[in-house]
């Protein structure tokens, strides 16, 4: 049986990418920019538009005005929906670029951090060759995909970090700044 995202992962996931709110004044969730410059919606959903292919973004014409065109005044019903779906397909993902089997733990860490980053080619390809060689997985892991918009973020940092304890340990830490 394929593993699925697990509670700790779901956990972490949502301490990063939080439930947003673009506008505090109106009922509902609506699309909010992230640090990247990209409109999301719900908990971290990234806003495609389904005629260009392409994210929305702060430098997309009226990108703010198409973002709620595609997602206004989201329940929580509707944003928990839109969660579920994201993570069956990052799960994917998961499953499609991984050759070795997971433990609950491992799989969680990676799906939040293909649920923020993508796939990594380099990151899979390190678990896939090495899977017993951990600190070129661990070096990886802390020193890549910590900027946004060319900047280093702590919030970044912190993911990270928690990602990887996960990854290794099995244990949820949500680090400080530092």
């Amino acid at each position: 049986m394929a593993l699925k995202t697990g509670e700790l992962g779901i956990k972490l996931i949502e301490e990063f990418e939080q439930i947003n709110d673009g506008d505090n004044s109106r009922i509902g969730f609506q699309p909010k920019l992230d640090c990247s410059g990209i409109f999301t919606a719900g908990i971290g959903h990234a806003i495609v538009d389904p005629i260009t292919k392409k994210f929305i973004t702060i430098d997309t014409p009226g990108g703010y005005t198409r973002a709620c065109e595609l997602y206004k005044d989201l329940s929580i019903e509707e944003v928990e929906k839109l969660f579920q779906k994201d993570l069956k397909k990052y799960e994917n993902f998961v499953r499609d670029n991984l050759k070795i089997e997971l433990k609950q733990n491992e799989f969680d860490a990676l799906v939040s951090h293909v649920f923020n980053c993508g796939i990594s080619e380099t990151l899979f390809g390190l678990i896939n060759k090495y899977p017993h060689y951990i600190k070129s997985i661990r070096d990886f892991w802390l020193n890549h995909y910590i900027k946004s918009d060319g900047i280093i973020r702590n919030g970044l940092i912190r993911r990270r970090k928690s990602e990887y304890e996960l990854f290794l340990n099995g244990k949820l830490n949500f680090f400080e700044n530092e």
